[in-house]
């Protein structure tokens, strides 16, 4: 039998785009939301699929913690949970439950910027979800929706072009059969679901032996081994599985704009070359301006060893400051003794007595120092009048 992740909707292509938008960001540890009691298995599929992928693309950490209920105490518990091991979180649910999600996470304070939530859709129909569920916020949501990164499956764009006629009869069939229509902007193969499905037979029949007479066997191990590391041109565009079985899906990246205030195109993965190429005609922000960091500075729970000297940093910079301030006032007061001491022998020196061209006055000078007080004599004064033979007034 041959497997079903290559012949239907591979879980592990949507995981791998996924993970390559965390690269992108540079998050490595992230904690899956998983809502258990969803209408489909879907995905539960994708949340193990991204725990699989995780050790192909490297992934350091993706845990999952899963959510029985979706009730306001469930996704309160959940998030709380999640907080202290993860700043990025997966949404493995409906788009319904994401902005449920969100909202909570609004009033837990943990869409302040610090935090990011990444919700991927196979589909964009009910009930799985639609972009218009994130569009229009009331201004205190706002910041709950920068918080986003919504991604879906969508054809390339070559495979669009080649697939109009085609598109255009799912259409008609879906609402002739079954009564399901589908918005004007949505195409029919631009879901996992439908274009794998529609798939299917193709895939299967190019492995099948051709029937010559003889009694040809073909087991299910032998075609599946065929469909590996092999590119299909198929009726809905190219398809590649690679050596681990995965088939892979272009998809596309959205993220909030606050001007248009809806969600907008910012990426495409490209499966063919897994690489994500991103319009840098976009402008969308993260609440702050800044894109998360997933394992914050402090850790978790802000106590980690980086942190704690946080709280003690006055103790530890008075211990480096207090000897230097120390020195330097000792040093800044015997420089003051100093001068003092040499400005007062300084004035002993040059202004002693005064001389004129008629007569010799008496300078008295009072030199108050600590060490000397000097008087000058009358013989002194005798004795320069006698040598210049100086008069009394």
């Amino acid at each position: 039998m041959v497997r079903g992740n290559q012949t239907a909707g591979s879980r592990l292509g949507m995981a791998a785009a996924t993970l390559s938008v965390m690269d992108h960001y540079g998050w490595k540890h992230a904690t899956v939301l998983l809502e258990e009691s969803s209408v489909t298995n879907a995905y539960s599929q994708y949340a193990k699929s991204l725990q699989r992928a995780r050790r192909t693309k490297r992934a350091t950490s993706i845990s999952i913690l899963s959510m029985p209920q979706i009730t306001e105490a469930v996704l309160v518990e959940v998030l709380k949970a999640a907080q202290t091991q993860s700043r990025v979180m997966i949404i493995s649910a409906p788009a319904s439950t994401a902005l449920r999600i969100l909202k909570v996470a609004s009033k837990l304070n943990m869409t302040d910027g610090n935090y990011a939530y990444i919700n991927f859709q196979g589909t964009l129909q009910e009930p799985y979800g639609k972009l218009s569920l994130f569009s229009n916020p009331c201004p205190k949501d706002v910041a709950a929706f920068q918080s986003l990164v919504f991604m879906t499956s969508r054809q390339s764009q070559a495979d669009a072009r080649r697939s109009v006629s085609l598109n255009r009869r799912l259409k008609s069939m879906s609402q002739s059969l079954y009564n399901s229509t589908y918005d004007d902007d949505l195409e029919p193969l631009n879901s996992i679901v439908v274009r794998a499905t529609y798939d299917a037979v193709d895939l299967f029949m190019s492995q099948l032996p051709e029937p010559n007479g003889n009694d040809v066997r073909c087991s299910g191990k032998a075609m599946s081994s065929k469909l590996t590391n092999r590119t299909f041109s198929l009726r809905t565009g190219m398809t590649f599985i690679d050596e681990e079985g995965v088939r892979e899906m272009d998809c596309v990246v959205y993220r909030f704009s606050s001007a248009k205030e809806s969600l907008e195109t910012v990426a495409f993965y490209d499966s063919s070359s897994r690489a994500l190429l991103w319009d840098h005609n976009v402008t969308t922000d993260w609440p702050n301006g800044l894109i998360p960091v997933d394992v914050p500075r402090c850790g978790f729970g802000g106590l980690s060893s980086a942190c704690i000297p946080t709280a003690r940093s006055w103790e530890a910079n008075l211990k480096m400051v207090l000897p230097v301030v120390t020195t330097s006032a000792i040093s800044l007061l015997l420089t003051m003794v100093w001068f003092r001491q040499s400005h007062c022998h300084d004035k002993f020196e040059k202004k002693t007595w005064l001389l004129d061209s008629h007569h010799l006055k008496f300078g008295r000078s009072e030199i108050r120092t600590s060490s000397t007080r000097t008087v000058l004599t009358l013989s002194l004064v005798i004795m320069l009048k006698r040598e210049y033979n100086f008069k009394r007034p």
